[in-house]
Order: structure tokens, then sequence, then C-alpha cells
């Protein structure tokens, strides 16, 4: 959900300001990023064969996620999915520590 949110600011669907008040409620529930923290590369991997794959006709260099334009306001769209550049993706996991298999 913090990935979709970074996304969403990203792409202009969602504010800054609804991004943070987003991110602070998900920050409630105390979820913490895994440890030891697996590559980007492998996350990637998982995240293009994903089961929504192929459901908005993304290209290759695409997912699918849901996307709110605020708390509780999802991007609506026939599936509820939203086709995101995957280096959006990327993007937020570098942000947040997690590191290429490469180093």
């Amino acid at each position: 959900m913090l990935t979709c949110s970074f996304v969403a600011e990203r792409m202009g669907i969602m504010s800054a300001s609804e991004r943070k008040a987003h991110d602070a409620v998900i920050e409630l529930m105390g979820l913490e990023l895994p440890e030891p923290r697996p590559s980007i590369e492998s996350i990637m991997a998982k995240l293009m064969r994903d089961s929504k794959r192929g459901l908005v006709m993304e290209s290759d260099d695409e997912a699918s996620e849901v996307l709110l334009k605020e708390i509780g306001t999802p991007l609506q769209s026939k599936t509820m999915l939203h086709a995101i550049p995957a280096q959006l993706v990327r993007e937020w996991l570098t942000s947040v520590g997690f590191t290429s298999a490469a180093g």
C-alpha cells in the first residue's frame, strides 16, 4: 500500500498531503519491512509475474495495482486496476532501503 501511494503521487493521482495522511494510517498498523531484505530484482521478478498481470493490458514494463486518489477513494476503472510503471516501484524500493543484488 505504501508503494501504491508513492506511485499514485508520482503519477499525479494522489496529492502529497493525501499520501502523507494515507501513509500515516498504514504506519499505525506497525508493519515492518522484511529483514533480511530481498533484492530489488527478486521483488520485481515476483511483481512482474503477479496474478493480476494481463487484466489491464499492461506493457512489459508495467504492473497492475489499485491506486487511491485519497484515503477511501480508489481511482475508478472497470477492474479497479491500473497499469503502473514498474520503474516507480523500483524507485520506491530504493527509497526505503532495498538494494540491488549487484550491490
